[in-house]
């Protein structure tokens, strides 16, 4: 069963994090004297495991995109005896229900016709003369960055990106034609297109760092143990097993 905690920052604190005196986990304001972290480099792992240790009056300092649910899921304690023993009586049940066979299975040879890449080249038609392909991909990692907002600036035209950060927009008649890039958390990008067209670009975006500065309220956190554990009847941890074994 999974279990996990919402942090936020509702009221964020207007002063400029710039002018905050450096300490060894981010930052002193002089004016809540207060030690406020920095969590704007730190990875989901360790914002889980700071929350787990300490989820009251806490200030600190976000990325937008950190600010979000983080799903936990509970540790299970397993006995290597316990594994042996179910490896075990596995292995006894395969044995019991298992049948010799002397059936010969014909291999289908390879279709030599299969394996061709056949590359032609199609010719433009008139309908794709305006039409801009891409993919989006973020500046940290590389990775694919799906449903960024991809609008032709100046208009209402736009699409966003699929699950594989691809992108296929048809321009409208303009006399300036640039691309506006845009999603929560991340730096807004635009991107100024030169002829001729059709064209196939590829646009990297960062994280925004501009963070936000506030005491973090965590929603559905409770007790931090109940972050790892969860509490059962010894008989419903034992069918529990059991079950698994089937």
């Amino acid at each position: 069963m999974k279990s996990g905690f919402t942090l936020s920052v509702p009221n964020p604190c207007s002063e400029d994090w710039n002018s905050f005196t450096p300490t060894e986990t981010g930052g002193f304001c002089s004016r809540c004297q207060k030690n406020v972290i920095d969590f704007t480099k730190s990875t989901d792992d360790e914002i889980i495991a700071f929350i787990s240790k300490k989820s009251e009056h806490t200030c600190g300092r976000f990325k937008s995109s950190q600010l979000k649910t983080y799903a936990i899921l509970p540790t299970e304690n397993v006995r290597p005896g316990f594994m042996l023993l179910k490896a075990g009586i596995a292995s006894l049940l395969l044995l019991l229900v298992s049948k010799p066979t002397s059936a010969q299975v014909s291999m289908p040879k390879p279709s030599i016709e299969a394996h061709q890449n056949i590359e032609t080249t199609k010719p433009i038609t008139h309908s794709e003369k305006n039409v801009v392909r891409g993919k989006v991909t973020s500046e940290q990692d590389g990775s694919v960055l799906p449903g960024v907002s991809v609008v032709q600036k100046g208009t209402a035209n736009g699409v966003q990106t699929d699950q594989d950060g691809l992108f296929e927009l048809t321009l409208q008649p303009s006399d300036e034609l640039i691309l506006t890039f845009a999603f929560i958390g991340l730096v807004t990008e635009e991107v100024k297109l030169k002829s001729p067209i059709p064209v196939t670009i590829n646009v990297k975006m960062s994280e925004d760092v501009t963070g936000f500065v506030g005491e973090l309220v965590i929603v559905g956190a409770g007790h931090t143990d109940s972050l790892y554990s969860e509490k059962r009847h010894p008989l419903k941890r034992f069918w529990n097993k059991i079950t698994k074994w089937f």
